[in-house]
């Protein structure tokens, strides 16, 4: 039984590459994709909006078909469209295909994201924050990897070929968890028991618990400031601070930091929220720090530090809330990762916006408060179970 859980565990994270590849290898091809479509103004943030959109409805998908199929089997099928999905954008076609075939990508991935992490929860019940925290810097590391490859690709090969060629590498990593399950699936009962169907009973049950609530609302505001840094620090350092050398530095070592945080915080003996509040304290301030200073190397130790401290929030707050309802997972995963990608979204608007009144040293200062909230609903949402174990 064990080894079957151990096997299943490594060809489960071994396939969050295919979800890390996915998720950054438009950020690579940006560039040469807007010059070969000729794209201007709003047109050239279409793509990432149409991936976000593809990604909520899947999580909405995921909940409202909660119980109808088994996970791994859902995991192989969207693991499979978002390569798929790839591996098409390799094929000349006009602009508003490829939106779609981003829109099917975002689908895909947002989907095998979810629900691999739901499985994971299934799979390590006595140990999900130590296992959530290794999936998701296994994560990180394809993060890290992804622009460093593939921007190496890009010397050789025509974009288009790259996303072949990415989408193919996702391909092998689901489908060698596609095999390994198959393997697996009359050899643990986990893996063929089903959720309970989705209700809306049961969801006034989860989403009207306050204390999940509070969880909520701590992975959207973990999501927003993490987006802060990852979205703007790059240009604010090498636009406002004039330091182009830099810029590129401080988002890899963040993602370092960030990775090395989801491997080692899981092993603090504090319970996770308790890390999640006093990592969001710590970067608020280090965040701020940096900016009162106001130069290119305060940003860059506050990039690491800020990895550091909170780089495991999200994985932390998704080991909670399937802690919360262990019975179900797949919904608690799926509520938590919608608010994860609202907030997501909504932070790099809020910041242009700022921005754009203000200055963009203000806009900056956005992502301390994003922390600061952040650690104010980890320790309400911790607050709240002390208060109701004590009654």
């Amino acid at each position: 039984m064990k080894k079957y859980i151990r096997l299943y565990n490594i060809t489960l994270k071994l396939s969050v590459i295919s979800t890390a590849i996915c998720s950054g290898i438009l950020a690579v091809l940006l560039n040469d994709i807007i010059e070969s479509y000729q794209l201007k103004g709003t047109q050239e943030g279409l793509m990432s909006s149409m991936i976000s959109i593809g990604a909520l409805t899947a999580l909405i998908t995921s909940i409202l078909l909660q119980g109808y199929f088994r996970k791994p089997r859902w995991i192989v099928f969207s693991g499979l469209t978002a390569a798929i999905a790839l591996i098409l954008k390799g094929i000349p076609m006009p602009y508003f295909m490829f939106l779609i075939m981003c829109l099917i990508m975002g689908f895909g991935n947002g989907s095998a994201d979810s629900y691999q992490s739901s499985f994971l929860a299934d799979l390590n019940k006595e140990d999900t924050p130590r296992h959530m925290g290794a999936m998701h810097g296994i994560f990180g590391i394809g993060g890290v990897l992804t622009p460093f490859i593939f921007s190496k690709m890009l010397k050789y090969f025509y974009w288009r070929t790259v996303y072949i060629i990415a989408g193919i590498i996702c391909l092998v990593f689901i489908l060698q968890f596609a095999v390994i399950s198959g393997y697996l699936e009359k050899r643990l009962s986990l893996v063929s028991k089903a959720e309970p169907k989705f209700s809306v009973r049961n969801f006034k049950e989860l989403f009207f618990n306050r204390h999940f609530v509070m969880l909520l609302l701590c992975i959207f505001f973990s999501a927003a400031a993490q987006s802060g840094v990852t979205v703007w620090t790059i240009r604010y350092v090498s636009t406002y601070l004039k330091s182009s050398a830099l810029s590129g530095i401080c988002l890899s070592v963040y993602w370092i930091a960030s990775t090395v945080s989801r491997f080692f915080s899981p092993l603090i003996p504090w319970k996770p929220c308790k890390i999640i509040a006093v990592g969001a304290f710590a970067s608020a301030f280090a965040w701020a720090i940096a900016l009162v200073v106001n130069v290119p190397v305060s940003i860059f130790i506050a990039c690491i530090i800020v990895g550091l401290a909170s780089g495991s929030g999200i994985p932390l707050s998704l080991s909670e809330g399937t802690s919360m309802y262990g019975g179900q997972t797949g919904f608690a995963t799926s509520m938590l990762m919608f608010f994860k990608t609202v907030g997501q979204i909504l932070s790099p608007i809020i910041i242009a916006y700022i921005s754009y009144q203000c200055q963009m040293r203000v806009g900056m200062l956005a992502t301390s408060v994003f922390f600061a909230i952040n650690g104010l609903f980890a320790v309400l949402f911790l607050y709240g179970f002390k208060k109701q174990s004590n009654s």
